[in-house]
């Protein structure tokens, strides 16, 4: 798949179906009787996978790319110190 879109999307739907599997089998294991249990289980879940989303885009920033950092600029303003 060459669009990128796409593959984001089908990942991010793979990624949802595979944390509802994995909050759901956890919540049957543990007795979960309730609504509020299985809300709560996929609220961690959520916050788990937020982080770690968050962790990967600040990591990814840290990263020069192009031999630019990203406080430099590549457009030259004509100002000479």
């Amino acid at each position: 798949m060459k669009n990128t879109i796409l593959r984001i999307l089908i990942s991010a739907i793979l990624l949802l179906l595979i944390s509802g599997i994995a909050v759901s089998h956890t919540g049957m294991i543990l007795g979960w009787k309730t609504f509020t249990q299985f809300s709560d289980g996929f609220f961690w879940a959520r916050s788990i996978m937020l982080s770690l989303g968050f962790l990967n885009v600040i990591g990814g920033h840290n990263q020069p790319t192009s031999g630019l950092m990203t406080s430099q600029s590549a457009i030259h303003l004509g100002i000479d110190e």
